[in-house]
């Protein structure tokens, strides 16, 4: 009906309907209402029914008092479908799909088919030959994706019946994310109880029905029947029937869909969770009910879910300050002369804001095609390590629509540059010429009229021969086999050894990191565009363009200068444009000029997530010495991370992560070795936080276990190790003007930390199913590239001779608010409106040799070369200024200094000074110390964060969140608390949600190499409902930065750490179950949980009587 599942399988099965038949109007297919005969009670809904509507129709039932034709405890099944619809998929889905086309795709994970089945609904269907037949739902899945329906039949109807009294029924389900996903495990179940004559309650019928545990929805008959036969509805009887489920419900490893320790616990716990529910509903119904009163307390606190309790709005507040005139003047168009700061430190929208909601922002596939233009889609390997033995594009040239297929033969064409790339070294191709070395890589473009014709050809019309080598798909792998890109890094300081030998305690363990996809909400994208004289136009959604130019001429074979590229924004990029993009501006670029005609391509996001490398995935193995105070004394570290088949930019984030190991602390002995393995999988790249966020995790998991050796409370051991002001870091740097242990203080202050703590302990002691846990977490992360040469930014400013300004500069806007930030500084500069300064794109033939977007160095770069330029031009204006009075308006002054023949254009240079910024890594770190500092400056901050754990299902909330951040003098304050929250989630994603998984030893229920998550459908990101309850974001006051642009400090990266909180949180709360269901994990055992610390691996951590395993499951790395 809603055409939702026939979307996945054109978009993903590479399935075809050239013909969609519409029933949405069909008035038989829309009957919603009560039906009353004498065979049937219960609720009829056709099976064109919106669920919305259903939902709708059934709230109505449940929420009214007093209803004659419904009683009491037949609103138990209006509340049950409610309950389940509210969770099914998104609103938008739920306005358009059906019932009818829930049972009809049979997925044996919908929702609602095993709640359906156990409530006793049954499908009505009819033809036109054979007439209306009945089918119970139960019986309605006859195998996998396959139902009990014959070609000329259709489904008309579902008939519900009401509960009677005395049965009760509730839905469950559990999934990677509360909101708009697909359950993991999914679960309908019914009991109909009767009372006896000794006050106890019998089983008179039960309905168990799961959804992910087969090909169908699965019925554990052994169970239910067990519970039948005991009669008795108690907890011991419930209990050994779970024990009876787990033994039934038992999954190997090998299940397609993985998880199976986890689907089988989720199993067991739903079970008792019913019984905890039942329970719950006859103590409302009647307080002296016995099962209810002899239900301990504590026990109780199982018996709610996500699903059953209303979760409030999340709410905020974000505290900072704003010169002269607070937060009205951001709404007043402020003028820089009003103050001393204005517009620079006022909370202004971002510049595009309006655009982007209302969908007229312009982005690279919006931009309207040129005549003879041509779409093109990429053809990928399918192994991950193979000699190519033949390519045939035969049947893609026979295809509809098709003009081209090229692939590597290209580049011997006389007129083309060379096939061999990479950002930093040449280790990869544009398309793969003799070997393939991941699955994903490119092995050409097919070129047809339209993108769908494209695609199609791509997908089905090249057939390619391989000779399968072995393959390494994962750290450990690499390890084993010594498969590195580099001989690694090193940074030492201090006898490591000695220091350790010497300390009262000392931990050794290891860590575990997965990778994380930057899903930006547009994918990558490249128009290019042949100009005359062999010249070429690329618009490419890039934050490099200055490399997108360079590279697509090396592979053209033209000078630089021959190219032209350009962005006005991104739809995001988060780092994963950085240099993945330039891949398919070369591949579009060499169609191009191949076929002498404009190329548009568009990469799909199962091709993107495949083909543009994640966040690195790290393994490290640590040894930590300490003070029986909590003082660190020595550190060593031994870092991995999966670069992937080439080294793009791995070393560079390695070098990221080994200068952040240690966090915030101070270890006057530490010894940190980093390796990058290279792997058969895609290439993996820069990140937001670039490899930092690694190091600090690996780093704050060792002062855990500190922590945990010593029986002291980790946040005392943070704190006694906390960097102080002219503290020398590890790497020579000394902190200068550095204020963390004010903000860790505010931090304690302001969130009531410590009265915290004892209201957690308090909430544990008191339930046993339900965990609550408390984490503080300071951040400090360098701001410059280390990388001494990238730190120069160039702007070109042109004043008009009405006042208006345009500015270009060698930033790319990606939704991170640059060009709003760049247009303040201007506009202070001259005094003018922000509305009369205007930043149209970035562009090579504006600002030559730009570095890119990234490491939270843009507003530091671009902003202090747009106002060098700008006071280059002040300077000028000078004499016309002292002419016309310092009253002129600015527009008069521009006139004037017109017409006495003044340039009133400029271009501004900044560079970082040299003894500000860059390590030199042929030197020792005193060296290094000796020539200058590694970074030019830090943000840190401080975070609270506090969470509930559902011990039952490992489904957590994120209760509050406290962040406090020194900015320095910011800007823009709303852009920065924007940028904040936004790291902060993401940083949640990253460590607590979202998972890669591909085909590895451990997971081999997939080809090996290929990835499973290659879509929303399979690869979570946070959404609505995992925004904290509570997210509060300060802005340290009266902070300066003398180090950059109108003493800001950069904000993009620095933040997104923080939300490594919630891990630790969680695992706070994983420890207080843990203890209770195990006394042998007292303190000094200490386990690391590995990170992303998903529900399933929650979950599988406590040992409990309803967990089906005591090891949590192996992830990919």
């Amino acid at each position: 009906v809603g055409h939702s599942e026939l979307g996945i399988e054109v978009k993903f099965k590479k399935m075809r309907y050239p013909h969609l038949v519409a029933v949405t109007h069909v008035p038989d297919l829309h009957v919603l209402g009560l039906v009353q005969s004498p065979s049937f009670h219960g609720i009829q809904v056709g099976a064109a029914v919106p669920l919305v509507r259903l939902a709708n129709f059934c709230k109505t039932h449940v929420v009214k008092k007093t209803n004659a034709a419904v009683s009491p405890h037949q609103k138990r099944t209006f509340a049950a479908i409610r309950r389940m619809l509210k969770w099914f998929a998104s609103v938008q889905i739920r306005n358009v799909a059906s019932l009818g086309g829930n049972l009809a795709t049979a997925s044996p994970i919908a929702d609602m088919n095993p709640l359906l089945a156990a409530m006793g609904a049954t499908v009505e269907v009819a033809s036109a030959d054979q007439g209306t037949r009945v089918v119970a739902v139960s019986d309605f899945f006859v195998g996998y994706r396959r139902v009990a329906l014959a070609p000329s039949e259709v489904i008309v109807r579902v008939l519900i019946p009401l509960a009677k009294q005395h049965e009760f029924i509730f839905p469950f389900k559990q999934a990677r994310r509360r909101e708009d996903d697909i359950s993991i495990v999914t679960a309908g179940m019914r009991v109909l109880l009767a009372p006896s004559p000794r006050n106890e309650w019998l089983v008179d019928d039960i309905s168990l029905v799961y959804g992910g545990m087969a090909a169908t929805v699965k019925v554990p008959v052994a169970t239910q029947r067990a519970l039948v036969t005991s009669k008795l509805w108690n907890v011991a009887n419930v209990k050994a029937a779970c024990n009876v489920l787990a033994d039934e419900l038992a999954l190997p490893a090998s299940v397609p869909g993985g998880m199976s320790a986890y689907r089988t616990t989720l199993s067991v716990s739903f079970l008792y969770k019913l019984y905890l529910q039942v329970v719950e509903a006859l103590g409302h119904e009647n307080p002296q009910d016995p099962l209810w009163l002899a239900l301990d307390a504590r026990e109780r606190s199982g018996a709610t879910s996500y699903m059953s309790v209303h979760r409030p709005l999340s709410s905020g507040v974000q505290r900072f300050g704003v010169d002269k005139g607070g937060l009205m003047t951001s709404q007043l168009k402020p003028v820089a002369g009003d103050d001393v700061r204005a517009p620079v430190g006022n909370p202004l929208m971002h510049r595009s804001a309006y655009g982007q909601v209302s969908g007229e922002a312009k982005y690279v596939d919006d931009m309207a095609d040129v005549h003879n233009v041509v779409h093109g889609a990429l053809v990928l390997s399918t192994v991950p390590h193979g000699d190519i033995v033949g390519i045939d594009a035969s049947t893609a040239l026979s295809m509809p629509g098709v003009v081209a297929f090229l692939d590597a033969t290209v580049f011997d064409m006389e007129s083309f540059g060379v096939n061999a790339m990479g950002p930093v070294i040449t280790d990869e191709e544009c398309f793969a010429s003799k070997r393939v070395v991941t699955v994903g890589q490119p092995l050409g473009i097919v070129l047809a009229a339209t993108h769908q014709q494209a695609v199609a050809a791509a997908e089905s019309g090249v057939h390619v021969q391989y000779n399968v080598l072995p393959s390494i798909v994962s750290m450990d792998e690499a390890i084993a086999a010594q498969s590195f890109h580099t001989n690694g890094r090193s940074l030492v300081r201090g006898d490591v050894d000695a220091a350790l030998a010497a300390c009262d305690v000392v931990v050794e363990g290891h860590v575990y990191i997965g990778g994380q996809e930057h899903f930006y909400l547009e994918t990558n994208v490249s128009y290019c565009v042949p100009m005359e004289d062999g010249a070429m136009h690329v618009t490419s959604s890039t934050q490099a363009v200055a490399n997108t130019q360079t590279t697509v001429a090396h592979c053209l074979g033209v000078p630089a200068h021959k190219v032209v590229a350009s962005i006005k924004r991104m739809g995001g990029a988060f780092g994963g444009k950085e240099t993945r993009s330039m891949f398919v501006a070369c591949a579009a670029a060499v169609a191009a000029k191949a076929l002498k005609r404009p190329v548009r391509l568009l990469v799909e996001r199962n091709v993107d997530m495949l083909t543009s490398g994640t966040r690195h995935p790290y393994f490290a193995k640590y040894k930590a010495g300490a003070r029986s105070d909590g003082t660190l004394v020595g550190y060593d570290v031994e870092l991995f991370n999966n670069a992937g088949y080439s080294l793009d930019l791995s070393e560079a984030v390695m070098d990221r992560a080994l200068f952040h190991c240690e966090n915030a602390y101070f270890i006057p002995n530490l010894r940190a070795v980093g390796k990058c393995c290279k792997t058969n999988l895609p290439t993996n790249t820069a990140f937001r936080g670039f490899g930092a966020p690694q190091g600090m995790m690996v780093g704050e998991t060792m002062v855990e276990h500190i922590a945990n050796a010593l029986n002291l409370p980790s946040r005392v051991v943070r704190e006694k190790n906390l960097y102080q002001a002219n503290m020398r870091t590890h790497y020579g740097q000394v902190l200068t003007d550095f204020h963390l242990d004010a903000l860790w203080h505010r931090a304690m202050r302001e969130s009531r930390l410590v009265e915290r703590e004892a209201d957690v302990a308090a909430f544990n002691r008191q339930h046993q199913w339900k965990k609550q846990g408390l984490c503080i977490l300071p951040s400090k992360f360098g701001i410059s590239f280390t990388n001494r040469f990238m730190n120069q930014g160039g702007a070109l400013v042109h004043v008009y001779t009405d006042g208006s300004v345009l500015v270009s500069h060698g930033g790319t806007e990606m939704g991170q608010g640059l060009h709003t930030k760049v247009i303040q500084i201007v506009a202070k500069a001259f005094g003018i409106s922000c509305d009369d300064v205007s930043i149209h794109d970035t562009s090579t033939d504006k600002v030559a040799n730009a570095q890119p977007s990234a490491g939270s160095m843009s507003t530091d770069l671009y902003g202090m070369a747009a106002l060098d330029a700008c006071e280059q031009i002040l300077a000028r204006l000078g004499p016309v200024v002292a002419k016309l009075g310092p009253t002129a308006a600015f527009a008069d002054v521009a006139r004037a200094a017109y017409f006495d023949r003044i340039c009133l254009s400029a271009h501004g240079f900044y560079i970082v000074p040299g003894e500000n910024c860059g390590y030199d890594w042929s030197k020792s770190s005193d060296e290094n110390s000796a020539s200058g500092q590694t970074f030019n400056y830090f943000t840190t901050g401080v975070c609270v964060t506090q969470v509930e754990l559902d011990v039952l299902t490992g489904d957590t909330h994120m209760q509050s969140v406290d962040i406090f951040m020194d900015v320095g003098a910011s800007i823009n304050p709303a852009i920065d608390i924007g940028q904040i929250e936004g790291a902060f989630i993401q940083g949640f994603g990253l460590f607590c949600m979202e998972q890669h998984v591909w085909g590895d030893a451990n997971h081999p229920w997939i080809p090996r190499g290929a990835f499973f998550t290659r879509g929303p459908g399979t690869y979570k990101i946070p959404a609505f409902n995992d925004v904290p309850l509570q997210l509060n974001v300060w802005l340290e006051p009266n902070m300066k930065n003398k180090l950059a642009v109108h003493s800001s400090k950069a904000i993009g990266e620095p933040p997104l750490f923080l939300g490594a909180t919630a891990f630790f949180a969680i695992k706070a709360a994983v420890d207080a179950a843990r203890l209770e269901h195990d006394s042998e994990l007292l303190p000094p055992t200490f386990h690391a949980l590995e990170s992303p610390l998903t529900p399933e691996r929650a979950r599988l951590a406590i040992r409990d009587a309803f967990c089906a395993s005591s090891v949590a499951p192996y992830g990919c790395y």
